[in-house]
């Protein structure tokens, strides 16, 4: 369970970075964050592009309808990752139409918002996944509020308790690294970002499909 809920908060967390620094400061994972910066925009005098940043939330609340209906499919095999699978499938399809653009020098605007909303729809399905699945994350993956405040409790009534609360006090290494692993997958996001656009996506799309189609999970991951 550790190995795969580190992995899913490094794909978040890279996407995120990659979409904010590589997309016009547009959120794929917190979406909620959009209504924030188009505020910002709007008081600094948005131009027509910003406006896309309103097909943020829709989009990701449709996504995650869709998720949800793809989850019951019975058409497919009985299969608890078939949408990290089809997240990274989406990934890989915004990651390839931002390197095809970038190469050909040719970004028109429409392109432009569909591969923004690609990456939305896959954050919708990892986030799906996580509410649908929670018994196979040990805490959320996309959003590390919640999960900063567990640190914090954790700090005062685990380590710093006496006697110390040894549940508690592996819940704060298990927390500690989950913000780790999210602010590196911000900075390599990020970095990324600036220097190829998009197209850096193909990382995270690589590591969601080979690890969840061609590696077992259960097996590879013993946490």
């Amino acid at each position: 369970m550790r190995t795969r809920t580190l992995l899913l908060t490094v794909v978040a967390s890279f996407c995120d970075a990659s979409t904010f620094v590589g997309a016009g400061q547009l959120f794929s994972a917190h979406v909620t964050g959009n209504f924030i910066v188009l505020a910002y925009d709007l008081v600094h005098g948005a131009d027509r592009h910003e406006w896309s940043k309103l097909l943020a939330f829709p989009m990701f609340f449709v996504a995650v309808m869709i998720a949800g209906k793809v989850d019951k499919l019975s058409s497919w095999p009985r299969d608890d990752y078939r949408l990290l699978r089809v997240e990274g499938w989406l990934l890989l399809l915004a990651a390839v139409a931002a390197a095809v653009t970038r190469l050909a020098a040719w970004r028109p605007d429409l392109i432009v918002v569909l591969i923004d909303m690609l990456v939305i729809t896959a954050m919708g399905f990892q986030n799906a996944f996580s509410r649908l699945y929670s018994k196979l994350v040990f805490a959320p993956t996309t959003v590390m509020t919640g999960n900063t405040t567990s640190t914090a409790l954790d700090i005062v009534q685990g380590w710093l308790a006496r006697p110390r609360d040894p549940v508690k006090v592996e819940h704060l290494r298990d927390n500690a690294w989950l913000l780790l692993v999210f602010l590196l997958g911000c900075l390599a996001g990020g970095f990324l970002a600036w220097k190829f656009g998009l197209a850096d996506l193909v990382l995270p799309a690589g590591v969601l499909v080979v690890y969840f189609r061609y590696i077992r999970p259960e097996k590879a991951d013993a946490g």
